[in-house]
C-alpha cells in the first residue's frame, strides 16, 4: 500500500508518445527475448505458478455475447484484495471470457507485493494487472519503455489517493462549515466537543492485543505514547483531554508518515493511533454509535464508500512540494497528497493478441463507475460479490461496453461483405472491408505426360487478377502451372476495382496470395520498407523477366519514313514535325471527340493544366503564345506518371503541346490513326497489347541516371531532363508462402518471363490482336515453350520423389533453405524425411548409417560410433558398453575393471582390491592384513581392517582385537578420541558387560557378573543406569545403587544404619540369651529342636549365599542366591554408601566390625541384665551363659566371618590381565592401595576372629572329657557340645571345618569355575558322608536335615556345571572336573547305601563289631564302669528314673545295649546283679509312665548333681 508520493510522469516521456507497441514488439522480438533469458539465468525471473491460480469458470451471461472461439490463447490476469481492484478485475475477466471468449486463469497476487509488478510480469506469474499505482519512473523506463517487456496499457479511468477522510462529516460540519478544511483542526476543542475521539478514549492496547504496538516505526512515539505517533504541539498538553483529538491509521508504513508530517507541519491538533486491521471496525463502531472520526483511506475505497467518507482538505499539491518527504512523521512534507494514475499493465505477449490488446487498451472504468460497484459490493454492505457487481454493471452500461468490446471482435462476421467491419490487427482498429470476387481455377492446360505427380491440392493458393493483359497473362501462367505442375488448388482474384497502390494492406489481410506484376514498389520506396522489413507480411519474391516503362510512342512506319523522329531533338522544331505529317494543335477536334468527358485536363485535376483557350490541353511557355506551331502528343491522363513527360518537353524545349483523352479514348484514337496512317505521338506504357498492335516505338530523350529523377516535384513546370526509367516488375507475395507452401514459394521465387516471351503472349491475346483469351494464351505459350518454363517447376518439386523411395544422389526439394539440391550425404549421414522434404541427417548418437544410408542402426552392446561416425567399434580394455547405441564406450567407474575389449560390463574389485581411477584394466590390492567391506571399493581409503581386527595407534598395522571388545569392519585407533562427538566412526567397540578407559581404551575390563546393563558397551567409560567410575560401579555422588540402579539417597539408610542396627544387635542378643541357655538335658526337646533346625537353616543359606561367589554364569538362580547374601554380613539393598561412605575400604571395614558389634551387644546385653539384677535384687545372668550366648552369635557368623578372611584374596581377572575383588569389582587387586589395605583387614579379621575362635572351640571340645568342672564347662561351651550325641561331642569342630572351608571355595581357584565345582561338592560330599556314617545329631530328625541340606547344595553345586564355561586352554581342567565329580557321586552314593542299610539292621548307631580292646583300655573302662555303679548304687531309684527320662534316644538305645551285654555277662558268671538290671530294664521301658514325676525330681536331681562334684570327670561328662 505505499503509493508513490510525487506524479507518476513527472520526469518521464509521456505514454502517448510511446511508439506502437505491436510494432516494436515485432521489431525486438529477438531483442526481448535475450533479456528474458539473461534475466532467467541472473535469477530475476520466477516460475509460473508463483502464485496460487484458478480458470475462470464463473458466467455472467447465460448465454455469452461472444461468438469467436479463442479458448486455446491464455490470459492470466492478477487479483489483489483490495475492492477497486476485485472489481476491475472482475469487468476484465467478463469481457476477455465472455465477449473474446479467451480462455482466463485468474492468479492470486495476495501473496505478492504490488510494486514487483515488472518482475512478475516478465516472470509469467500473470500477464494483466488492470489497476497499478506502485509505478516509480525508474521501473516504468526498465520494464516498459527500455526492455519493451511490459505494455501501458493506459490509464484504467479512475484516479486513486489516499487521504484523510471524515467518517460522520455531516455532524462536525454542522458545527462548523470549515471541518473538512486543515486549519478547522488546529483548535482541537469543537471537534472533540461534537464527538472526535480525544487521546486515550479509545483502548488501543486492548483492540491490538498480542500486536500491541502497531506502530513500531524508529519515529513512532515511546514511552507513555506507545502506539502513537504524537506531534510536538500535543507532547506537552496530553494532560488534558481537550487538547489532542486522535485520527484512526491502520499500520505506520502505509504512506508512511506523509500524514504526521501534514499534521506536524500544519500545527493540527491530533495524534495518530495505530490498529492495523481493526481500524475499518474502530471507524464503523463510533459512526453507528453517532460519533464522527477521522481515519486514513484512500479512494476508491469500501470504507469511504460505506461511511460516506468526507476527505479532508490540506493545502494543494503541486510538483516537487513533496520532494524531500523522509518518510518519517518528522519530514517536511506540507502539501496535500497527490493523486494518482491507476495504469493497466500487461505483458508484451498481448501484442499476440491484437483484439484483446485493443479491448484493453480502450478499456475505462470511471470514477462514478467504480463508486457504482462499490454500492452494490458486498464490501460496503451491498448484495453482490466483486464479479457479481462487476456483472451488474456490464449489463447496464452495455451501449459504453461496445465500444471497449465492437462486434467487429466479439462477434466477427465469417464472410464479410464489401463494407463490412472487421478488425484489422495492425491498425487495431474496426475498418469497412472491400471483398473482392475470387473464382476457383479449375482449367486444365498441360496433359497427362507434362503434368506433376504431386498433389498439394489441401493448399489453396490466391492469385491476384488485375485487369490489364500483361499481369492478367503473367497470373494465368503462373496460375496453370501452380495447379497443373505443383498440385495446388488455385483461385483467380479479381482486383480490377481495386488501387494498385493498396498491395501491402490487401497482401497482409490476406485477400490475395501473390501480385505477379508489380510497379507501385521498390526496396527504396516507404511501402517496401513498411511491409517487407517492418511488418514482414510481405514478401519480395524477385522481378517477374520484363521490365516496365512508361514512354512516349510512335508508329514503326512512321519512323521509317522519318527516323529521326525516335530522337527528342527532332520536336525542338516544328517545321520537320509538319512536314512529316504529325498533328498541330487542334488538329484533332478533342472536344468533339471526347464530347462531355472534356475537357480531361483542368485545373481541378491538376493544377498545371492550362487555362482558357487551351483548356483541355497542357503547352509549354514555348507554346503558350502561338499555339498552332505546336504539335500534339496524345496523353490519357494528366495524373499517369504524374507530369513526368511535361516537364521532358518543358525542360528540353520542345514544341509540343499535350492532349489528354482518357484511357480509353486514347486507345481508340491511337488504333484510328494507326489504321488511317496518320503520324502519331501518345503516351503509353510497356510491355501493353496496343504496343504491339500499332508496332510503336518509344521515342528517346536524354538517358536516364541513378538520381536525375529525384528533381521530380510531380509539376509540369518541373526540373526533369532526363528519360524514364524502366521499372523493375516485382513479384509479391504473402509471407504465409514459405511455411504454407514451401514448393510453390520456390517455384514463384525462381519463374520469369521475358520480354521477348511476354510480347508473344500478348500478340496471341485478343487484346494484342490475336484470336486467343486469356486463358488459351497462356496455355499456348506454355505448351510452346515447356522446357523454358519446366526449369521453373523441376522435378524435386514438381515430380519429387517421395520418402522412402528416395535414394542417394537424387535431387530433392530442401524445404528449409527453399532449393532443390542433389542428395549426396556423406558416408556418416543417413537419408531422412520430415513430411516431404528429404533431407541427410546425422544418425542419432549411438546409431550409423546402414549400408546404403537408407536407416541408422544401433551399435550393438560392447561397442560405440566411431570416431568417424561411420562404423561400431569395440570397447577398448577398461571401458564398456552395456546398452546398444551409446556414442562412446563408457571407461570404467571407479572400483571396477575391465582386461578385455568390447565389453558390456565392468567387474567389481574382489573384496580386498579397490581402484581409484577410471577406466582401468585391473584392481589395486589392499596392504596383507587390510580388505575391503565389500566389492567395488574406489578408493585407497577404502582398504581398512577387517572384522576382528583393528587399526593400531600408529595407524600400521590392523591388531587384534581385545577380548571383550568388538571391532567391525574398519576400526580404527585414531577415531576412539573422536566418538564422543562423532559415534559415526568405527571403533574398537566395548561389548556389552566389559568397560575400558579413555586414558587406556583397548584395556578391557570385565563388568560384575557381566553386567550388560551397567556396563551397556560402546565408547570408553560407558555406563547405564547412572553409574560411573571404573568398571560402572560407582554412584554419583548423593546417590546409590538400588536395584541396579543409582539413585537419589534418602534419609531412610542413615536410620537403617544408626539406629535399627544397634537395636537389632541388642534385641538379637537378649532373644539368643533366652533361647540358647534354656536348661540342660540329654533328650532333644521342641525348643531345641527348633532352635538347631533355624540354625541348620541359616547354615544352609549361608552355603547358597557363596555361590554367587563361583566363576559360574549362574541364570535366574544367582538372582536368588545372591538375595542370600544378607547372612554373610553383606545386606542386599541396603545402600551403605549413603549411611556411610562409597569408599570399598571402609565399606569393607564396616563388615569387619560387625562381628565385634555382635559381641559388644552380647556384653551391653549382659551388663543390662547385671544392672537390673541388682537394682531389683535378682540374680543376674551367670558368666557361663553370657559366654555360651556369644559363642553361639560367632559360631553362627563363623562362615560370614570366614568369608570375610578370604574375600580380598576373591579375585576375578580381566581381559587386560588385571585383577579385581570380586566384591569390589572397582578395587583391583594387588594394584591398588585399597586393596592392600582390605587385605590387612581380612588378615586382621583371621588373625582375630576365625584362629582364636576355632583354636578355643578345639580346646574347648578336647578338654571336654576331662574338665573339673564338667557342668561349668558344659554351660560354657553348650552351643559347641550341646546338639550332639555325647559319643560324637567333637562333632561341633567337624561343622566348624565344614563351614570354613565352604568359605574359601571361591578363591580354589579363582577363574577356574570347574575346580570351585569339584572343590565345593569334595567338601559337601565329605561332610554328607561323614554325617550318614557318624549320624551325630541327638535326633534324627536333626540327622535326617543336616543330610538333606548337604545333598541339596551338593545337587545345586553338581548342576551349576552346566553354567560353568570352559575356555578352549582349560580342557583338561573341564575333564578332570568330570572325572572327580563322577568319583566323588559314586563314592557318596556307596557310603550313603552303606549307611543307610546299616542303620536299618542294627539296633545301636555304631552296629555289633569290635575291632577288639587292648587291656590298657579296657582297664579304664572297666574302672570307670565300677565307678559309676558305685554311684549310681547309692542314687535314689527315683532319681536314676528322672536321669533316664531325659536320655535322647541314642542315650536309651545304648544303654539297653550295656545292659544287654551285662546281662549276657550276668547270666554266664553267675552274678546276683541281674534283677537290678532288669528293673532298670524295666523301668527304661515304661519312660512314659514317669514322666509325671519329673517335676517332683528336678529338686532332688539337682542336689544330687551336686554330690557327683567329687566324681570322675568322666562318669560326669557320660
Amino acid at each position: 500500500q505505499n503509493q508513490a508520493t510525487s506524479p507518476l510522469f513527472s520526469d518521464m516521456a509521456s505514454p502517448d508518445e510511446a511508439p506502437n507497441t505491436r510494432r516494436c514488439f515485432l521489431t525486438t522480438s529477438k531483442y526481448v527475448a535475450s533479456c528474458f533469458l539473461i534475466s532467467l539465468v541472473c535469477g530475476s525471473i520466477r516460475p509460473v505458478g508463483a502464485f496460487p491460480e484458478s480458470a475462470s469458470t464463473s458466467s455472467c451471461f447465460a448465454t455469452p455475447p461472444g461468438t469467436s472461439d479463442r479458448s486455446s490463447s491464455e490470459i492470466r490476469l492478477v487479483w489483489r484484495d483490495w475492492a477497486s481492484h476485485d472489481l476491475s478485475t472482475f469487468v476484465t475477466e467478463i469481457l476477455l471470457k465472455e465477449f473474446f471468449n479467451y480462455n482466463v486463469i485468474i492468479v492470486d497476487g495476495t501473496s505478492g507485493s504490488t510494486a514487483s509488478w515488472g518482475p512478475e510480469i516478465v516472470a509469467g506469474d500473470y500477464d494483466l494487472d488492470m489497476e497499478q499505482w506502485q509505478i516509480s519512473s525508474s521501473t516504468y523506463s526498465e520494464y516498459v519503455t527500455r526492455d519493451m517487456t511490459v505494455l501501458d496499457l493506459g490509464a484504467i479511468g479512475y484516479p486513486g489517493r489516499g487521504g484523510i477522510f471524515i467518517a460522520g462529516a455531516d455532524t462536525l460540519l454542522a458545527a462548523d462549515k470549515y471541518a473538512d478544511f486543515y486549519l478547522f483542526y488546529q483548535d482541537a476543542a469543537t471537534g472533540i466537543a461534537n464527538g472526535l475521539p480525544k487521546y486515550g478514549e479509545i483502548d488501543i492496547e486492548t483492540l491490538n492485543g498480542d500486536e500491541f504496538p502497531v506502530c513500531n516505526s524508529d519515529w513512532c512515539s515511546a514511552s507513555d505514547f506507545e502506539g502513537y505517533y504524537v506531534p510536538p504541539q500535543c507532547e506537552g498538553v496530553l494532560n488534558d483531554p481537550n487538547e489532542c483529538f486522535e485520527i484512526v491509521m491502520v499500520r505506520p508504513t502505509w504512506d508512511a508518515g506523509y500524514f504526521e508530517q501534514l499534521t506536524t507541519n500544519l500545527n493540527l491538533k491530533a495524534v495518530h493511533g495505530y490498529y492495523a486491521g481493526l481500524m475499518g471496525d474502530v471507524v464503523k463502531e463510533r459512526l453507528a454509535a453517532g460519533k464522527p472520526s477521522l481515519y486514513y483511506r484512500w479512494t476508491p475505497d469500501p470504507l469511504v464508500s460505506s461511511t460516506k467518507g468526507l476527505r479532508l482538505s490540506y493545502p494543494d499539491y503541486y510538483v516537487g512540494c513533496a520532494a524531500g518527504d523522509t518518510r518519517r512523521g518528522d519530514g517536511p512534507v506540507s502539501c496535500d497528497y497527490p493523486e494518482t494514475t491507476m495504469r493497466k499493465l500487461g505483458s508484451a505477449g498481448l501484442s499476440k493478441l491484437p483484439q484483446a490488446l485493443y479491448m484493453l487498451q480502450s478499456l475505462s472504468i470511471q470514477a462514478d463507475d467504480i463508486e457504482g460497484m462499490l454500492a452494490n459490493h458486498t464490501a460496503t454492505g451491498g448484495p453482490y460479490t466483486g464479479r457479481e457487481a462487476a456483472c451488474v454493471w456490464i449489463k447496464s452500461n452495455m451501449d459504453r461496453i461496445e465500444t471497449f468490446a465492437p462486434p467487429c471482435i466479439s462477434q466477427p462476421l465469417e464472410n464479410p461483405q464489401t463494407g463490412d467491419l472487421v478488425f484489422d490487427e495492425d491498425a487495431l482498429e474496426c475498418v469497412a472491408t472491400t471483398v473482392y470476387p475470387k473464382s476457383s481455377f479449375t482449367f486444365t492446360c498441360l496433359d497427362a505426360d507434362n503434368m506433376g505427380n504431386a498433389d498439394r491440392s489441401d493448399v489453396s493458393l490466391k492469385i491476384g487478377m488485375r485487369g490489364w493483359t500483361s499481369i492478367d497473362l503473367t497470373s494465368m501462367l503462373t496460375a496453370i502451372m501452380l495447379k497443373d505442375m505443383l498440385g495446388y488448388t488455385i483461385q483467380l482474384v479479381d482486383l480490377s476495382a481495386s488501387s494498385t497502390s493498396a498491395w501491402g494492406t490487401e497482401i497482409t489481410n490476406g485477400l490475395f496470395d501473390y501480385d505477379g506484376e508489380n510497379w507501385q514498389t521498390a526496396p527504396d520506396l516507404p511501402s517496401y520498407r513498411t511491409y517487407m522489413e517492418e511488418y514482414k507480411s510481405v514478401l519480395d519474391l524477385g522481378e517477374i523477366g520484363y521490365g516496365g516503362r512508361g514512354a512516349m510512342w510512335t508508329f514503326k512506319k512512321t519512323l521509317e519514313k522519318t527516323p529521326l523522329a525516335r530522337y527528342y531533338k527532332f520536336w525542338m522544331d516544328s517545321t520537320d514535325v509538319f512536314a512529316a505529317g504529325f498533328p498541330a494543335w487542334k488538329d484533332i477536334d478533342a472536344p468533339t471527340f471526347l464530347g462531355d468527358t472534356f475537357p480531361v485536363c483542368t485545373t481541378d485535376v491538376m493544377s498545371w493544366c492550362s487555362t482558357g483557350a487551351l483548356e483541355g490541353y497542357w503547352a509549354p511557355e514555348q507554346c503558350s503564345a502561338s499555339p498552332e506551331s505546336c504539335t500534339e502528343f496524345l496523353m490519357a491522363s494528366p495524373t499517369y506518371d504524374s507530369a513526368y513527360f511535361e516537364q521532358l518537353t518543358h525542360n528540353l524545349g520542345l514544341q509540343v503541346i499535350h492532349g489528354y483523352y482518357t484511357m480509353s479514348g486514347l486507345t481508340s484514337l491511337v488504333k484510328e490513326r494507326y489504321d488511317n496512317d496518320l503520324p502519331t505521338v501518345f503516351w503509353w506504357w510497356e510491355p501493353d497489347p496496343i504496343i504491339g498492335i500499332v508496332g510503336a516505338e518509344r521515342i528517346s530523350y536524354p538517358d536516364y541516371s541513378y538520381g536525375c529523377d529525384s528533381v521530380n516535384e510531380k509539376d509540369a513546370d518541373g526540373a526533369l531532363a532526363c528519360d524514364y526509367p524502366e521499372t523493375a516488375m516485382l513479384k509479391l507475395g504473402s509471407s504465409r508462402l514459405p511455411s504454407d507452401a514451401p514448393h510453390g514459394y520456390f517455384f514463384l521465387t525462381q519463374f520469369q518471363i521475358s520480354l521477348d516471351r511476354m510480347t508473344s503472349m500478348l500478340g496471341d491475346h485478343t487484346d494484342g490482336g490475336g484470336t486467343y483469351d486469356t486463358q488459351s494464351a497462356a496455355c499456348k505459350h506454355l505448351k510452346e515453350n515447356f522446357d523454358i518454363y519446366k526449369a521453373f517447376a523441376p522435378d524435386c518439386i514438381s515430380n519429387p520423389n517421395i520418402y522412402p523411395n528416395v535414394n542417394i544422389g537424387d535431387t530433392v526439394f530442401n524445404s528449409d533453405d527453399l532449393i532443390c539440391e542433389v542428395i549426396e550425404c556423406p558416408s556418416h549421414q543417413m537419408l531422412a524425411a520430415a513430411g516431404t522434404r528429404v533431407f541427410c541427417q546425422n544418425c542419432s548418437a549411438g546409431l550409423v548409417p546402414s549400408a546404403d544410408q537408407s536407416a541408422c542402426q544401433f551399435c550393438p552392446s560392447g561397442t560405440a560410433v566411431s570416431a568417424d561416425g561411420k562404423s561400431c567399434d569395440s570397447c577398448a580394455p577398461g571401458t564398456y558398453a552395456e546398452f546398444r547405441g551409446l556414442t562412446s564406450c563408457e571407461a570404467c567407474a571407479k572400483g571396477s575393471y575391465i582386461g578385455s575389449s568390447g565389453a558390456t560390463t565392468c567387474e567389481l574389485c574382489e573384496k580386498g582390491d579397490y581402484q581409484d581411477e577410471l577406466g582401468r584394466t585391473s584392481c589395486k590390492s589392499c596392504s596383507s592384513t587390510k580388505t575391503t567391506d565389500s566389492r567395488g571399493m574406489y578408493e585407497a581409503s577404502s582398504c581398512k581392517c577387517p572384522s576382528g581386527l583393528f587399526l593400531s595407534e600408529d595407524n600400521s598395522t590392523c591388531a587384534s582385537c581385545p577380548e571383550g571388545m568388538e571391532c567391525s569392519f574398519g576400526s580404527e585407533y585414531k577415531n576412539i578420541k573422536l566418538y564422543a562427538t562423532d559415534d559415526s566412526l568405527r571403533i574398537p567397540m566395548v561389548l556389552p558387560g566389559y568397560f575400558t578407559l579413555s586414558s587406556a581404551p583397548l584395556a578391557v575390563f570385565l563388568c560384575d557378573d557381566g553386567d550388560e546393563e551397567a556396563c551397556p558397551g560402546g565408547g570408553p567409560e560407558s555406563c547405564g543406569n547412572g553409574r560411573e567410575g571404573l568398571i560402572c560401579e560407582v554412584c554419583p555422588d548423593g546417590q546409590a545403587l538400588s536395584e541396579g540402579v543409582c539413585k537419589a539417597c534418602g534419609v531412610g539408610p542413615g536410620i537403617l544404619l544408626w539406629v535399627c542396627l544397634p537395636i537389632v544387635l541388642l534385641l538379637l542378643a537378649w532373644i539368643m540369651f533366652h533361647l540358647g541357655n534354656d536348661k540342660i538335658t540329654a533328650n532333644v526337646g521342641i525348643p531345641l529342636m527348633c532352635s538347631v533346625v533355624v540354625g541348620l537353616i541359616i547354615t544352609t543359606v549361608q552355603s547358597l549365599a557363596l555361590f554367587p561367589g563361583l566363576s559360574v554364569q549362574w541364570r535366574t538362580q544367582g538372582d536368588v542366591f545372591s538375595a542370600f547374601k544378607f547372612f554373610l554380613g553383606n545386606p542386599q539393598g541396603v545402600p551403605l554408601s549413603c549411611a556411610l561412605t562409597d569408599s570399598p575400604v571402609m565399606l569393607f571395614a564396616f563388615r569387619c566390625l560387625l562381628p565385634l558389634l555382635c559381641v559388644l551387644a552380647i556384653v551391653i546385653v549382659y551388663s543390662l541384665s547385671y544392672l537390673a539384677a541388682k537394682i531389683r535384687g535378682q540374680t543376674p545372668w551367670p558368666y557361663n551363659v553370657a559366654h555360651n550366648t556369644l559363642g553361639q552369635l560367632l559360631q553362627a557368623l563363623f562362615i560370614a566371618i570366614g568369608v570375610l578372611v578370604v574375600q580380598p584374596l576373591r579375585c576375578y581377572s580381566h581381559p587386560n590381565g588385571m585383577l579385581s575383588m570380586s566384591s569390589f569389582p572397582q578395587v583391583l587387586c594387588w594394584e591398588v592401595a585399597e586393596h592392600t589395605w582390605i587385605v590387612i583387614l581380612g588378615v586382621l579379621v583371621g588373625i582375630f576372629f576365625v584362629i582364636p575362635f576355632l583354636t578355643s572351640c578345639i580346646m574347648a571340645v578336647a578338654r571336654a572329657p576331662h574338665t573339673r568342672n564338667p557342668v561349668g564347662h558344659y554351660q560354657r561351651w553348650r552351643f559347641l557340645l550341646y546338639r550332639f550325641r555325647a559319643d560324637v561331642w567333637w562333632w561341633g569342630i567337624v561343622f566348624l571345618v565344614r563351614q570354613l572351608a565352604l568359605a574359601f571355595s571361591t578363591c580354589v581357584p579363582a577363574d577356574s569355575p570347574h575346580w570351585q565345582i569339584t572343590y565345593v561338592g569334595v567338601v559337601t560330599a565329605a561332610y554328607l558322608a561323614a554325617v550318614c556314617a557318624m549320624w551325630p545329631w541327638k535326633n534324627s530328625v536333626l540327622n535326617i536335615i543336616d543330610a538333606s541340606s548337604m545333598m541339596l547344595l551338593n545337587a545345586v553345586i553338581v548342576s551349576s556345571g552346566s553354567f560353568a564355561t570352559t575356555k578352549e586352554d582349560d580342557i583338561p581342567s573341564f575333564v578332570a572336573f568330570h572325572f572327580i565329580l563322577i568319583s566323588c557321586f559314586s563314592v557318596l552314593v556307596a557310603l550313603i547305601a552303606i549307611s543307610i542299610a546299616r542303620h536299618a539292621a542294627k539296633s545301636g548307631p555304631r552296629g555289633d563289631y569290635s575291632l577288639g580292646l587292648s587291656p590298657k583300655t579296657a582297664d579304664n573302662i572297666a574302672n570307670t564302669w565300677i565307678q559309676f555303679v558305685d554311684v549310681s548304687s547309692k542314687m535314689p531309684p527315683d532319681t536314676i528314673k528322672h536321669c533316664i527320662e531325659t536320655f535322647n534316644e541314642f542315650d536309651v538305645k545304648f544303654l539297653r545295649k550295656c545292659m544287654a551285654s551285662f546281662q549276657s555277662i550276668d547270666s554266664a558268671f553267675g552274678t546276683k546283679s541281674a534283677p537290678r538290671l532288669n528293673t532298670i530294664s524295666h523301668s527304661s521301658k515304661s519312660i512314659d509312665d514317669v514322666q509325671a514325676k519329673v517335676k517332683d525330681a528336678e529338686i532332688q536331681a539337682k542336689n544330687e548333681a551336686s554330690a557327683l562334684s567329687n566324681a570322675s570327670p568322666a562318669i560326669v561328662f557320660i
